[in-house]
């Protein structure tokens, strides 16, 4: 089993309860953390024998730009989703999303969830 990280990807997304949030759209960062069954990519030098991370993001970038929700704890729920689906491999995903400027006097507000293949 190998990890496979993707660190600070901003996407843009309508998002907030509040009627000034939902005004337009705003940006959150997402760490995504995989665990998937791509060890044969130690030896094989193979694209197909990974998880194509750059592709991956790409799905979430252009999913999360047509997503609307109020809650970020929503929005992780189906991005949970959207990943595990993305690839049979993929056997756990944890994520962690960061919405800032949402809170006065702090910086940003922060969720992590995970989700198992099965569950």
């Amino acid at each position: 089993m190998m990890t496979i990280v993707v660190r600070e990807l901003a996407v843009s997304t309508l998002i907030g309860v509040y009627p000034e949030e939902r005004l337009a759209k705003q940006t959150l960062v997402l760490d995504l953390t995989l665990a998937c069954d791509v060890d044969a990519s130690l030896y094989s030098d193979l694209l197909a024998d990974t998880i194509d991370y750059a592709a991956l993001s790409d799905m979430v970038t252009r999913w999360a730009a047509l997503a609307t929700f109020e809650l970020i704890e929503t929005f992780a729920g189906h991005v949970l989703q959207q990943v595990l689906a993305y690839d049979k491999r993929i056997q756990t995903v944890v994520l962690r999303v960061v919405k800032s400027g949402c809170i006065v006097n702090a910086r940003a507000a922060e969720i992590h969830v995970s989700a198992n293949r099965g569950d």
